[in-house]
């Protein structure tokens, strides 16, 4: 399992990488258009969705915020114990 979330870490962090060098390189020369970026963060976002169940799992639970946007998510766990229920 953490040889995979390893393997995913560097291929998102290296594709990343390489988006921004290239955007760079291309015609026109030293300016990175806007998709670069969105493709750069959507890469970068999907590493972070890989690894909020192993976050979920050490911490309990993890809350994003967004502009207005909150999502907070959290274990069974925290919900069996915020109920007063026994594990």
């Amino acid at each position: 399992m953490a040889t995979r979330k390893r393997f995913v870490g560097i291929l998102t962090a290296s594709v990343s990488a390489g988006l921004l060098i290239a955007g760079f390189l291309v015609p026109p020369t030293g300016v990175i258009d806007p998709s670069v970026f969105t493709g750069v963060g959507l890469l970068l976002a999907f590493k972070v969705v890989d690894e909020l169940p192993d976050i979920i799992r050490k911490n309990g639970g993890a809350t994003v915020s967004v502009g207005g946007t909150t999502v907070s998510i959290t274990s069974d766990k925290e919900k069996e114990e915020k109920n007063g229920d026994s594990v």
